[in-house]
Formats: C-alpha cells, sequence, structure tokens
C-alpha cells in the first residue's frame, strides 16, 4: 500500500504535449498521495512512542520500506518544489485554510525525511539548497509575503516545521 501512494509527478501521456486535465488530475492525486503520507508518517510517529520495542511501524520504517521505490525521490522532490513554489509565489497574498494545512504536510514530510532518510535528506540538501535558503525563511513566510496569516492555528507549527528544515539544510 505504501508503494502505490508513490507516483512519478512527471505526466506519462500517449502525446508529447500532456494535457492540462491530466496535469491537474495528478496534481491533485500527488496532493492527496502527501497528505496520505503524512498521516501514515504521524501515525508511525505516534507508534514509536509507545513502550513497545517490538513496534515495527515507525517513521524510519515506513521511509525504508519506500526507499526501493523508483520514483520515491523524485515524489519527494515535488513536494519540496510545491513548498517552494507556494511561498515563493507573488499572485497569491495568503494561503486558504486548506493550502495552508497541505503546507504544514509538505513540510513535515520534508523534515521526516531529512531526519530519517539518508539518502532523501542529501537529495533534498542537494537539490533544494538554493531555493530553501532563499524561499524558506520564517519572517519572510510569515510577515513578508504574508502567506500564512497569524491568525490560523497552524501558522505557529509551520513556522516551527521551516525552521528545522533549514537548521537540518544546513
Amino acid at each position: 500500500m505504501l508503494s502505490a501512494l508513490i507516483c512519478d509527478p512527471e505526466p506519462q501521456t500517449q502525446n508529447q504535449e500532456p494535457s492540462t486535465a491530466c496535469e491537474a488530475l495528478l496534481a491533485e492525486y500527488l496532493d492527496a498521495a502527501c497528505s496520505l503520507l503524512f498521516e501514515l508518517l504521524l501515525l508511525g510517529h505516534e507508534a514509536s512512542r509507545c513502550s513497545s520495542a517490538d513496534n515495527f511501524l515507525s517513521v524510519g520504517w515506513i521511509l525504508r520500506v519506500l526507499q526501493p521505490h523508483p520514483h520515491l525521490t523524485s515524489f519527494i522532490g515535488y513536494q519540496a518544489q510545491q513548498v517552494v513554489l507556494v511561498l515563493s509565489d507573488p499572485q497569491e497574498s495568503f494561503l486558504s485554510p486548506a493550502q495552508s494545512v497541505l503546507l504544514f504536510q509538505r513540510c513535515r514530510l520534508l523534515l521526516a525525511c531529512m531526519q530519517h532518510n539518508n539518502h532523501l535528506a542529501q537529495h533534498l540538501r542537494s537539490n533544494f539548497r538554493e531555493e530553501f535558503r532563499r524561499v524558506l525563511r520564517p519572517r519572510t513566510v510569515m510577515t513578508g509575503t504574508e502567506k500564512l496569516p497569524p491568525h490560523y492555528p497552524i501558522s505557529q507549527p509551520t513556522l516551527r516545521l521551516v525552521e528545522q528544515i533549514l537548521s537540518l539544510h544546513r
């Protein structure tokens, strides 16, 4: 089931040029897959806090199971790119509540990858170093672009995730 979540974020079509509808469906799927993977990682995090040493469901275990998937790095790269795009888009002054939750989930997924999987951490550091340094600044996220309005309950937890990602990304 875990492997079925991950897919190549590049549209695979019979024609040379993917349709807008195909790209929109793929983006919707990738958003949903990120949200579901977030929930599974949250379950793994909670399970690892239990006292049972035999508990196999953990964040590290989930990421190890996914490690051999041929599209895992492109899937995680897509999620990172979406974080960068959302936070750097000058067209949108603030995120909707649903977009804010998805941003939180993506940031939590990226943080889990950086904390629990060396391969994914290295992939994110080498491919998104400049974007993270330029875009993922807590002050810019909160005040400069007003992407996360202070009255959203998820804004502060998201900013803490951004700070953690930046500290691991250096």
